[in-house]
Protein backbone atom coordinates (compact mmCIF):
# COMPACT_ATOMS: atom_id res chain seq x y z
CA UNK A 1 0.00 0.00 0.00
CA UNK A 2 2.58 2.58 0.91
CA UNK A 3 4.14 1.95 -2.81
CA UNK A 4 0.71 2.84 -4.10
CA UNK A 5 0.27 5.57 -2.25
CA UNK A 6 3.92 7.57 -3.03
CA UNK A 7 3.31 6.33 -6.89
CA UNK A 8 -0.29 8.02 -6.10
CA UNK A 9 1.49 11.45 -4.98
CA UNK A 10 3.95 11.72 -8.06
CA UNK A 11 0.87 11.87 -9.95
CA UNK A 12 -0.10 14.78 -7.77
CA UNK A 13 -0.42 16.27 -4.63
CA UNK A 14 -1.77 14.12 -1.75
CA UNK A 15 -4.54 16.89 -1.19
CA UNK A 16 -6.04 16.31 -4.56
CA UNK A 17 -5.92 12.02 -4.19
CA UNK A 18 -7.70 12.15 -0.99
CA UNK A 19 -9.96 14.83 -2.64
CA UNK A 20 -10.58 12.23 -5.30
CA UNK A 21 -11.22 9.58 -2.91
CA UNK A 22 -13.25 10.57 -0.30
CA UNK A 23 -16.32 8.84 -1.87
CA UNK A 24 -14.66 5.85 -1.80
CA UNK A 25 -14.04 4.64 2.18
CA UNK A 26 -12.26 1.39 1.20
CA UNK A 27 -9.97 3.42 -0.83
CA UNK A 28 -9.57 6.37 1.52
CA UNK A 29 -8.51 4.18 4.59
CA UNK A 30 -5.89 2.36 2.53
CA UNK A 31 -4.87 5.50 1.89
CA UNK A 32 -4.50 6.53 5.40
CA UNK A 33 -3.17 3.45 6.72
CA UNK A 34 -0.38 3.89 4.13
CA UNK A 35 0.66 7.38 5.41
CA UNK A 36 -1.27 8.41 8.32
CA UNK A 37 0.32 11.52 9.48
CA UNK A 38 0.50 13.17 5.80
CA UNK A 39 -3.72 11.84 5.04
CA UNK A 40 -4.37 12.77 8.87
CA UNK A 41 -3.57 16.10 7.80
CA UNK A 42 -4.80 16.33 4.38
CA UNK A 43 -8.35 15.29 6.04
CA UNK A 44 -7.90 17.95 8.88
CA UNK A 45 -7.90 20.72 6.11
CA UNK A 46 -10.43 19.32 3.88
CA UNK A 47 -13.51 19.22 6.88
CA UNK A 48 -11.68 22.80 7.53
CA UNK A 49 -13.25 23.93 4.06
CA UNK A 50 -16.03 21.71 4.00
CA UNK A 51 -16.88 20.73 7.54
CA UNK A 52 -20.84 19.83 6.62
CA UNK A 53 -19.39 16.87 4.58
CA UNK A 54 -20.74 13.75 6.30
CA UNK A 55 -17.52 11.49 5.17
CA UNK A 56 -15.40 14.13 6.59
CA UNK A 57 -17.07 14.64 9.42
CA UNK A 58 -16.63 11.19 10.42
CA UNK A 59 -12.94 11.30 9.40
CA UNK A 60 -12.55 14.29 11.76
CA UNK A 61 -14.34 11.92 14.93
CA UNK A 62 -12.11 8.96 14.21
CA UNK A 63 -8.99 11.74 14.21
CA UNK A 64 -9.74 13.75 17.25
CA UNK A 65 -10.18 10.13 19.36
CA UNK A 66 -6.74 8.84 18.22
CA UNK A 67 -5.07 11.06 21.20
CA UNK A 68 -2.16 12.22 21.71
CA UNK A 69 -1.39 13.30 17.77
CA UNK A 70 -3.89 11.39 15.68
CA UNK A 71 -1.39 8.41 15.14
CA UNK A 72 -0.03 7.24 17.91
CA UNK A 73 3.51 6.80 17.37
CA UNK A 74 5.75 3.95 17.30
CA UNK A 75 8.35 4.00 19.79
CA UNK A 76 11.30 4.27 17.54
CA UNK A 77 9.53 7.51 16.38
CA UNK A 78 9.12 8.78 19.70
CA UNK A 79 13.10 7.85 19.78
CA UNK A 80 13.54 10.24 17.25
CA UNK A 81 11.82 12.80 18.24
CA UNK A 82 13.19 12.83 21.82
CA UNK A 83 16.46 12.93 20.16
CA UNK A 84 15.52 15.61 18.03
CA UNK A 85 14.22 17.73 20.32
CA UNK A 86 17.36 17.66 22.54
CA UNK A 87 19.51 17.99 19.66
CA UNK A 88 17.42 21.15 18.91
CA UNK A 89 17.48 22.35 22.30
CA UNK A 90 21.46 22.38 22.54
CA UNK A 91 21.83 24.12 19.27
CA UNK A 92 19.62 26.88 20.49
CA UNK A 93 21.08 27.10 24.28
CA UNK A 94 24.42 27.25 22.82
CA UNK A 95 23.54 30.31 19.47
CA UNK A 96 21.95 32.27 23.11
CA UNK A 97 24.81 31.52 25.11
CA UNK A 98 27.41 32.68 22.55
CA UNK A 99 25.26 35.77 22.47
CA UNK A 100 25.26 36.20 26.31
CA UNK A 101 29.00 35.21 26.26
CA UNK A 102 30.18 38.59 24.20
CA UNK A 103 31.07 41.73 25.86
CA UNK A 104 28.57 43.52 27.81
CA UNK A 105 28.31 46.04 25.71
CA UNK A 106 27.21 44.58 22.63
CA UNK A 107 25.71 41.40 24.56
CA UNK A 108 21.73 42.54 24.44
CA UNK A 109 22.19 44.06 21.56
CA UNK A 110 22.49 40.55 19.40
CA UNK A 111 20.42 38.54 22.27
CA UNK A 112 17.89 41.02 20.68
CA UNK A 113 18.80 41.08 17.10
CA UNK A 114 19.03 37.13 16.79
CA UNK A 115 17.23 35.15 19.59
CA UNK A 116 13.84 35.73 17.75
CA UNK A 117 15.01 33.89 14.88
CA UNK A 118 17.10 31.26 17.14
CA UNK A 119 13.44 30.71 18.94
CA UNK A 120 11.33 30.73 15.43
CA UNK A 121 14.34 28.68 13.70
CA UNK A 122 13.94 25.66 16.57
CA UNK A 123 10.12 26.00 16.51
CA UNK A 124 10.38 25.36 12.69
CA UNK A 125 12.96 22.52 13.31
CA UNK A 126 10.38 20.85 15.78
CA UNK A 127 7.62 21.21 13.62
CA UNK A 128 9.60 19.86 11.02
CA UNK A 129 10.51 16.45 12.77
CA UNK A 130 7.07 16.55 14.58
CA UNK A 131 5.17 16.58 11.36
CA UNK A 132 7.82 14.13 9.07
CA UNK A 133 9.31 16.85 6.67
CA UNK A 134 12.19 15.34 4.83
CA UNK A 135 15.50 17.42 4.38
CA UNK A 136 14.72 17.88 1.29
CA UNK A 137 11.11 20.12 2.29
CA UNK A 138 13.81 22.11 4.11
CA UNK A 139 16.18 23.01 2.26
CA UNK A 140 14.65 26.57 1.12
CA UNK A 141 13.47 27.15 4.37
CA UNK A 142 16.97 26.59 6.12
CA UNK A 143 18.96 28.62 3.34
CA UNK A 144 16.26 32.20 4.07
CA UNK A 145 16.94 31.67 7.61
CA UNK A 146 20.51 31.58 7.89
CA UNK A 147 21.01 34.37 5.12
CA UNK A 148 18.74 36.32 7.04
CA UNK A 149 20.41 35.98 10.09
CA UNK A 150 23.91 36.63 8.29
CA UNK A 151 22.11 40.02 7.03
CA UNK A 152 20.63 41.40 10.27
CA UNK A 153 23.54 40.85 12.02
CA UNK A 154 25.46 42.86 9.74
CA UNK A 155 23.01 46.03 10.02
CA UNK A 156 24.11 49.03 11.84
CA UNK A 157 23.13 49.14 15.65
CA UNK A 158 19.41 49.14 15.68
CA UNK A 159 19.47 52.63 18.45
CA UNK A 160 21.44 54.43 16.21
CA UNK A 161 19.07 53.65 12.47
CA UNK A 162 15.77 53.21 12.47
CA UNK A 163 15.64 50.62 9.28
CA UNK A 164 17.55 48.08 10.87
CA UNK A 165 14.89 48.09 13.87
CA UNK A 166 12.59 47.82 10.88
CA UNK A 167 14.55 45.13 8.85
CA UNK A 168 14.35 43.53 12.17
CA UNK A 169 10.65 43.34 12.74
CA UNK A 170 9.39 42.51 9.71
CA UNK A 171 12.03 39.88 9.68
CA UNK A 172 10.57 38.10 12.34
CA UNK A 173 7.43 37.99 10.56
CA UNK A 174 8.89 36.22 7.74
CA UNK A 175 10.43 33.73 9.88
CA UNK A 176 6.74 32.83 11.33
CA UNK A 177 5.42 32.53 7.50
CA UNK A 178 8.19 30.22 6.41
CA UNK A 179 7.83 28.50 10.14
CA UNK A 180 3.75 28.01 8.07
CA UNK A 181 5.09 26.83 4.77
CA UNK A 182 7.02 24.08 7.27
CA UNK A 183 4.09 22.98 8.98
CA UNK A 184 2.03 22.73 5.79
CA UNK A 185 4.99 20.92 3.25
CA UNK A 186 3.58 21.03 -0.23
CA UNK A 187 0.11 21.99 0.11
CA UNK A 188 1.39 25.74 1.22
CA UNK A 189 -0.31 27.44 -1.33
CA UNK A 190 -3.42 26.14 -0.81
CA UNK A 191 -5.38 28.93 1.57
CA UNK A 192 -6.94 25.67 3.12
CA UNK A 193 -3.49 24.70 4.33
CA UNK A 194 -2.66 27.94 6.63
CA UNK A 195 -6.01 27.94 8.86
CA UNK A 196 -4.85 24.60 11.22
CA UNK A 197 -1.05 27.17 11.12
CA UNK A 198 -3.01 30.36 11.94
CA UNK A 199 -5.06 27.91 15.06
CA UNK A 200 -1.40 26.15 16.00
CA UNK A 201 0.23 29.67 16.20
CA UNK A 202 -2.62 30.81 18.30
CA UNK A 203 -2.36 27.86 20.55
CA UNK A 204 1.44 28.56 20.63
CA UNK A 205 1.15 32.16 21.97
CA UNK A 206 -1.26 31.01 24.75
CA UNK A 207 1.21 28.15 26.02
CA UNK A 208 3.97 30.50 25.40
CA UNK A 209 2.44 32.95 27.89
CA UNK A 210 1.64 29.76 30.75
CA UNK A 211 5.31 28.92 30.24
CA UNK A 212 6.61 32.62 30.63
CA UNK A 213 4.41 33.36 33.69
CA UNK A 214 5.40 29.82 35.34
CA UNK A 215 9.08 30.40 34.43
CA UNK A 216 8.97 33.51 36.03
CA UNK A 217 7.08 32.49 39.19
CA UNK A 218 10.00 29.46 39.16
CA UNK A 219 13.08 32.10 39.09
CA UNK A 220 10.90 34.03 41.87
CA UNK A 221 10.74 30.87 44.37
CA UNK A 222 14.71 29.51 43.22
CA UNK A 223 15.88 32.52 44.15
CA UNK A 224 13.72 33.44 47.38
CA UNK A 225 15.01 29.94 48.68
CA UNK A 226 18.30 29.58 48.22
CA UNK A 227 18.73 33.56 49.82
CA UNK A 228 17.08 32.26 52.60
CA UNK A 229 19.68 29.53 53.57
CA UNK A 230 22.67 31.82 52.50
CA UNK A 231 23.40 30.09 49.06
CA UNK A 232 24.32 32.64 46.76
CA UNK A 233 22.92 31.15 43.49
CA UNK A 234 21.91 34.03 41.36
CA UNK A 235 24.56 34.64 39.12
CA UNK A 236 24.90 30.81 38.28
CA UNK A 237 21.24 30.98 37.90
CA UNK A 238 21.18 33.47 35.61
CA UNK A 239 24.10 32.29 33.58
CA UNK A 240 23.17 28.94 32.81
CA UNK A 241 19.78 27.72 34.17
CA UNK A 242 17.50 31.23 32.98
CA UNK A 243 19.33 30.79 29.57
CA UNK A 244 18.34 26.98 29.22
CA UNK A 245 14.62 26.89 30.50
CA UNK A 246 14.74 29.90 27.68
CA UNK A 247 15.82 27.82 25.06
CA UNK A 248 13.49 24.68 26.00
CA UNK A 249 10.57 27.03 26.35
CA UNK A 250 9.77 27.38 23.31
CA UNK A 251 9.70 24.25 22.30
CA UNK A 252 7.78 22.94 25.33
CA UNK A 253 5.36 25.37 23.60
CA UNK A 254 5.15 23.74 20.72
CA UNK A 255 4.18 20.08 21.98
CA UNK A 256 1.47 22.09 24.44
CA UNK A 257 0.42 24.14 21.44
CA UNK A 258 -0.34 20.79 19.21
CA UNK A 259 -2.24 19.47 21.74
CA UNK A 260 -4.45 22.37 22.55
CA UNK A 261 -5.31 23.27 18.64
CA UNK A 262 -6.86 19.67 18.71
CA UNK A 263 -8.63 19.12 21.95
CA UNK A 264 -12.28 19.99 21.50
CA UNK A 265 -12.47 23.61 22.48
CA UNK A 266 -8.90 24.94 22.34
CA UNK A 267 -7.45 27.82 24.73
CA UNK A 268 -6.23 30.46 22.28
CA UNK A 269 -9.98 29.89 19.75
CA UNK A 270 -11.96 29.97 23.72
CA UNK A 271 -10.35 33.33 25.03
CA UNK A 272 -10.91 34.90 21.07
CA UNK A 273 -14.85 33.93 20.69
CA UNK A 274 -15.11 34.87 24.67
CA UNK A 275 -13.06 38.16 24.33
CA UNK A 276 -14.51 39.39 20.54
CA UNK A 277 -17.67 41.23 22.61
CA UNK A 278 -15.18 42.83 25.54
CA UNK A 279 -13.23 44.07 23.08
CA UNK A 280 -15.88 45.40 20.52
CA UNK A 281 -17.07 47.04 23.33
CA UNK A 282 -14.04 48.81 24.25
CA UNK A 283 -12.93 49.92 20.63
CA UNK A 284 -16.35 51.65 20.50
CA UNK A 285 -16.36 53.23 23.20
CA UNK A 286 -12.20 54.30 22.70
CA UNK A 287 -13.22 55.87 19.63
CA UNK A 288 -16.09 57.75 21.22
CA UNK A 289 -14.23 58.88 23.65
CA UNK A 290 -11.71 60.33 21.09
CA UNK A 291 -14.60 62.32 19.24
CA UNK A 292 -15.42 63.75 22.51
CA UNK A 293 -11.89 64.89 24.07
CA UNK A 294 -10.78 65.54 20.35
CA UNK A 295 -7.67 63.53 20.40
CA UNK A 296 -5.61 63.65 16.86
CA UNK A 297 -3.58 61.22 15.45
CA UNK A 298 -2.62 63.92 12.97
CA UNK A 299 -0.82 66.16 15.23
CA UNK A 300 0.23 63.36 18.12
CA UNK A 301 2.87 60.76 17.35
CA UNK A 302 2.29 58.56 20.21
CA UNK A 303 -1.96 58.43 19.90
CA UNK A 304 -1.08 57.66 16.23
CA UNK A 305 0.51 54.50 16.95
CA UNK A 306 -2.21 53.57 19.43
CA UNK A 307 -4.95 53.85 16.48
CA UNK A 308 -2.36 51.65 14.40
CA UNK A 309 -1.94 49.20 17.36
CA UNK A 310 -6.16 49.32 17.79
CA UNK A 311 -6.57 48.06 14.16
CA UNK A 312 -4.23 45.80 13.62
CA UNK A 313 -4.93 43.69 17.37
CA UNK A 314 -8.99 43.63 15.96
CA UNK A 315 -7.95 42.03 12.45
CA UNK A 316 -5.53 39.43 14.46
CA UNK A 317 -8.36 38.50 16.85
CA UNK A 318 -11.02 38.10 13.86
CA UNK A 319 -8.18 36.20 12.05
CA UNK A 320 -8.01 33.62 15.01
CA UNK A 321 -11.90 33.78 15.46
CA UNK A 322 -12.39 33.00 12.07
CA UNK A 323 -9.68 29.95 11.72
CA UNK A 324 -11.65 28.71 14.77
CA UNK A 325 -12.25 24.46 14.32
CA UNK A 326 -16.24 24.77 14.83
CA UNK A 327 -19.05 23.28 13.12
CA UNK A 328 -21.36 25.61 11.18
CA UNK A 329 -24.58 24.84 13.64
CA UNK A 330 -21.91 25.35 16.40
CA UNK A 331 -20.88 28.86 15.59
CA UNK A 332 -22.98 30.86 18.00
CA UNK A 333 -24.59 34.47 16.74
CA UNK A 334 -22.72 36.68 19.00
CA UNK A 335 -19.15 35.60 17.44
CA UNK A 336 -20.27 36.66 13.57
CA UNK A 337 -21.87 39.78 15.13
CA UNK A 338 -18.82 40.39 17.43
CA UNK A 339 -16.50 39.89 14.01
CA UNK A 340 -18.85 42.19 11.85
CA UNK A 341 -18.24 45.16 14.36
CA UNK A 342 -14.82 44.69 14.99
CA UNK A 343 -14.14 44.83 11.36
CA UNK A 344 -16.27 48.09 10.67
CA UNK A 345 -14.24 49.71 13.65
CA UNK A 346 -11.08 48.51 12.70
CA UNK A 347 -11.86 49.78 9.33
CA UNK A 348 -12.98 53.34 10.84
CA UNK A 349 -9.53 53.35 13.31
CA UNK A 350 -7.15 52.11 10.26
CA UNK A 351 -8.45 54.34 7.90
CA UNK A 352 -7.92 57.70 9.81
CA UNK A 353 -4.65 56.23 10.54
CA UNK A 354 -3.65 55.49 6.94
CA UNK A 355 -5.03 59.26 6.07
CA UNK A 356 -3.26 60.35 9.46
CA UNK A 357 0.43 59.30 7.85
CA UNK A 358 -0.14 60.15 4.78
CA UNK A 359 -0.81 63.48 6.20
CA UNK A 360 2.76 63.66 7.75
CA UNK A 361 4.02 62.26 5.04
CA UNK A 362 2.95 65.07 2.97
CA UNK A 363 4.29 67.46 5.46
CA UNK A 364 6.98 66.28 7.25
CA UNK A 365 8.89 64.16 4.41
CA UNK A 366 9.71 60.66 3.77
CA UNK A 367 11.45 58.65 6.78
CA UNK A 368 11.67 55.06 7.04
CA UNK A 369 9.07 54.28 9.94
CA UNK A 370 6.60 56.43 8.38
CA UNK A 371 7.23 55.00 5.34
CA UNK A 372 6.99 51.26 6.59
CA UNK A 373 3.69 52.28 8.97
CA UNK A 374 1.93 53.59 5.36
CA UNK A 375 2.88 50.20 3.75
CA UNK A 376 1.33 48.36 6.32
CA UNK A 377 -1.87 50.62 6.95
CA UNK A 378 -2.52 49.66 3.26
CA UNK A 379 -2.01 46.30 3.89
CA UNK A 380 -4.00 46.39 7.14
CA UNK A 381 -6.78 48.30 5.16
CA UNK A 382 -7.33 46.05 2.26
CA UNK A 383 -7.61 43.01 4.43
CA UNK A 384 -10.28 44.53 6.79
CA UNK A 385 -12.32 45.63 3.50
CA UNK A 386 -11.83 42.16 2.06
CA UNK A 387 -12.98 40.76 5.07
CA UNK A 388 -16.03 43.25 5.77
CA UNK A 389 -18.43 41.70 3.35
CA UNK A 390 -18.35 38.08 4.24
CA UNK A 391 -18.21 38.62 8.23
CA UNK A 392 -21.30 41.07 7.76
CA UNK A 393 -23.37 38.53 5.38
CA UNK A 394 -22.09 36.13 8.07
CA UNK A 395 -23.37 38.67 10.84
CA UNK A 396 -27.03 39.12 8.86
CA UNK A 397 -27.51 34.93 8.08
CA UNK A 398 -29.22 34.19 11.02
CA UNK A 399 -30.92 30.89 10.81
CA UNK A 400 -30.14 29.95 7.58
CA UNK A 401 -29.21 26.73 6.86
CA UNK A 402 -25.89 24.73 7.81
CA UNK A 403 -24.94 24.61 3.80
CA UNK A 404 -25.17 28.05 3.55
CA UNK A 405 -22.99 29.26 6.80
CA UNK A 406 -20.71 26.88 5.89
CA UNK A 407 -20.44 28.85 2.42
CA UNK A 408 -19.93 32.15 3.95
CA UNK A 409 -17.49 31.08 6.95
CA UNK A 410 -15.48 29.71 4.29
CA UNK A 411 -15.41 32.73 2.32
CA UNK A 412 -14.85 34.77 4.95
CA UNK A 413 -11.62 32.40 5.97
CA UNK A 414 -10.75 32.98 2.47
CA UNK A 415 -10.64 36.87 3.18
CA UNK A 416 -8.60 36.42 6.28
CA UNK A 417 -5.72 34.29 4.66
CA UNK A 418 -5.73 36.05 0.46
CA UNK A 419 -3.83 38.77 1.63
CA UNK A 420 -1.43 37.14 3.21
CA UNK A 421 1.42 37.07 0.19
CA UNK A 422 1.20 41.36 0.13
CA UNK A 423 2.35 41.36 3.94
CA UNK A 424 5.01 38.29 2.91
CA UNK A 425 6.65 40.75 0.04
CA UNK A 426 5.99 43.77 2.10
CA UNK A 427 7.77 42.65 4.84
CA UNK A 428 10.83 41.13 2.38
CA UNK A 429 10.94 44.52 0.72
CA UNK A 430 11.33 46.50 3.71
CA UNK A 431 13.93 44.16 5.51
CA UNK A 432 16.11 44.31 1.87
CA UNK A 433 15.33 47.51 0.88
CA UNK A 434 15.02 49.82 3.49
CA UNK A 435 18.66 49.94 4.82
CA UNK A 436 20.11 51.10 1.55
CA UNK A 437 17.30 52.92 0.42
CA UNK A 438 17.41 55.35 3.62
CA UNK A 439 21.59 55.10 4.03
CA UNK A 440 20.88 52.69 7.19
CA UNK A 441 19.75 55.46 8.64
Amino acid sequence: MKNEAESNENRGSMLDVVRENLEQPERLEALYRSDPARVGEVLEELYEHDPSNLMLRAWRARLEAEEPGRVRPQPAERRTHLAGTLVIALVAFALLKACLLLPSYVRYEYVARNWPLIAMAAVGALVAIRRGRSARELVVPAVIFVAGAIYLNFLPHPSRADTSLLSLLHFDFIAWVIVGTVYAAERWRSREAWLPFVRFSGELVAAGGILGAALSVFTAVYLALFSLIGVETADFYIEWILPAAVAVLPLVGVGMAERLARSSRPLAETVAIVFSPVALITIVSFLIGVIITGKSPFTERDFLAVFNAVSALALVLVVFILAARREPGDYPAWPAFAVAGLVISAIAFDATALVAVFWRLTTFGFTPNRTALLGMNILVFANLCVLAIPTIKLALSGASDAQVRTSLIAKARGAAIVVLPAYVAWAAFVTIAFPPIFGFE
